[in-house]
């Protein structure tokens, strides 16, 4: 059972490692050419759902989920998720012993 733990924490640091990365390859080309770009969520996940297009219900979540994907930054997503991921299972981990 130590080992689903400690692989759950794993994907958990691989997924801030991919965040962090993300940030990294954003601050060189600021670094090279002075223009910050943005890499919102929606640049590196490619969700093509009909209602995400094309909602008929559910019209608040449909601006939440559109926010998420197109505000927030894909290395503050990748960072945060992997973070609570790594914590849950380092946590679990422990109680486990």
């Amino acid at each position: 059972m130590k080992n689903v733990y400690e692989s759950g924490a794993l994907t958990g640091v691989i997924i801030v490692t991919v965040g962090i990365l993300i940030f990294i390859y954003q601050f060189a080309v600021w670094l090279k050419s002075g223009v910050w770009h943005a890499y919102p969520l929606s640049t590196v996940i490619n969700l093509s759902s009909y209602w995400l297009r094309n909602p008929r219900d559910w019209q608040g979540l449909h601006k939440m989920i559109l926010w998420i994907l197109t505000v927030v930054p894909a290395s503050v997503v990748f960072m945060s998720v992997g973070s609570f991921i790594t914590f849950i299972f380092f946590h679990f981990s422990k109680g486990s012993e």
